[in-house]
């Protein structure tokens, strides 16, 4: 899950599509036009076979100034290697500081993750 949140980051589609299960990979990917700024990834939980993750992200044709979350379960198959299958429960909010906080702490956003992504 980490390669595959660097990858995105970076606007890696070759690893995005080289770890995409074929029986789930599109055709292809592309994110030259992607505005995405990738802040940090939280993951929730992990099972056999998934993860469960949040990741924080600022996006221009959004609101720049603004911070939104990116929730998912995501699911992996091993095979030769770990391959991403599909991601359930997508949710993306924009985060306001007094909102519990996505990663599930039970803090208030501002008292927790704000803190580990915070911007200059």
């Amino acid at each position: 899950m980490r390669s595959r949140y660097s990858a995105y980051a970076l606007k890696d589609e070759n690893y995005l599509l080289i770890s995409w299960h074929p029986s789930t990979r599109p055709e292809s990917l592309d994110l030259t036009d992607d505005t995405t700024q990738w802040m940090g990834l939280k993951i929730i939980s992990t099972s056999e076979s998934g993860v469960h993750f949040v990741a924080y992200f600022t996006q221009d044709t959004l609101n720049k100034d603004k911070v939104y979350a990116l929730t998912e379960q995501s699911n992996f198959a091993k095979e030769d290697k770990w391959y991403y299958l599909d991601g359930l429960d997508v949710n993306t909010v924009q985060l306001t500081k007094n909102m519990p906080c996505p990663c599930q702490s039970g803090k208030k956003y501002k008292r927790c993750c704000a803190l580990f992504i915070e911007k200059d």
